[in-house]
């Protein structure tokens, strides 16, 4: 933890941020530090968060005669602030104006909106944080954009306001889903990294890939157990599907030089399996759709054929979707 000085501490105390909020934002400044909002606020450019705009220039817009008249406001506004700090003299500048910027943007949220409740408050603040991390992480640090975004995403994610917490399959750390953005089977994932690096087995044809990064479309097919989108339209075709598999089958066991029964079929195995989940015990479903479904029924093969495991009826069971990722090559 980073001790906070006395003077960015008053700031908060006196702020008009409520009681129950300022220790989110004491305890963001302890443990992620301070420092870095200073390098921010002394930058004289920054890169934002990338996050679409849909901002209307409105002087563009306005008639000539008008603009005429804005500048000369604009320019009288500027002659009497240099006037007013000729009379003051050139102030002492404050160390922690960065950070008192960020306390006062926290200070000003609608407090008074009776719609919405404590965890939305408190996401509120960390959305401010987020987007202030990724500032400088994209402008001092010098980070591509997807990389700002998961390094921020990680401190928001590791402060615990109250919400579930969550355990990514791939790294094993705990998060909480401060940001709203795991959904599906992005809740068994922390990063667009852990996703990228996962190594899993395909639901159609059995063959084993990893993720990638790629296009977010492609992405999130791959995590939900497809390695190609031919694999997930053969998939679909039920007709299909049990000569595929067979075929797919007898490719990867001729591969690994195991045994393989032409018997086995993902239909047979949810069928011997009355639908039910070996690990988990719930009830499966054989069709597949067009989202994440954690219930889909899989195959798994209890000793992986990365392990000399046989396709055969005593190395197979019936397994959901999300089971069998969790469980991946073990």
């Amino acid at each position: 933890m980073i001790e906070i000085p006395e003077d960015i501490q008053k700031t908060i105390e006196t702020s008009e941020i409520p009681e129950h909020y300022k220790t989110i934002v004491s305890e963001l400044l302890s443990k992620f530090g301070f420092e870095w909002l200073i390098e921010l606020y002394e930058c004289p450019e920054t890169k934002g968060t990338g996050s679409p705009s849909i901002a209307i220039d409105i002087f563009d817009m306005m008639s000539n005669e008008a603009k005429i008249e804005m500048q000369k406001t604009i320019d009288e506004m500027q002659e009497m602030l240099k006037q007013l700090a000729e009379i003051r003299g050139t102030p002492t500048p404050d160390p922690y104006e960065g950070v008192n910027e960020f306390i006062e943007s926290i200070e000003f949220m609608d407090w008074e909106d009776e719609l919405r409740d404590e965890p939305d408050f408190k996401k509120d603040i960390l959305q401010a944080w987020w987007d202030s991390k990724v500032d400088y992480l994209r402008t001092i640090k010098k980070l591509k954009i997807d990389l700002a975004r998961e390094g921020a995403s990680k401190e928001v994610e590791s402060v615990d306001i109250g919400l579930e917490e969550l355990s990514c399959r791939k790294c094993g750390v705990f998060f909480y889903d401060n940001l709203s953005k795991h959904f599906g089977i992005k809740v068994l994932y922390c990063s667009v990294s852990c996703e990228a690096s996962s190594i899993l087995d395909c639901v159609q044809c059995g063959l084993e890939y990893e993720v990638g990064r790629g296009p977010a479309r492609i992405r999130l097919l791959r995590l939900e157990g497809f390695c190609s989108t031919e694999c997930l339209s053969d998939f679909k075709s039920l007709q299909n599907a049990d000569n595929k598999y067979r075929y797919s089958m007898k490719s990867t066991a001729a591969k690994f030089n195991v045994s393989y029964d032409e018997s086995i079929t993902r239909r047979e195995v949810f069928s011997r399996g009355n639908g039910l989940c070996y690990i988990c015990g719930q009830l499966t479903h054989y069709e597949n759709s067009d989202e994440y479904s954690p219930l889909l029924a899989t195959v798994d093969h209890l000793i992986p054929w990365t392990r000399g495991g046989e396709h055969s009826w005593e190395n197979v069971k019936l397994c959901c979707l999300r089971c069998n990722i969790v469980k991946g090559n073990r």
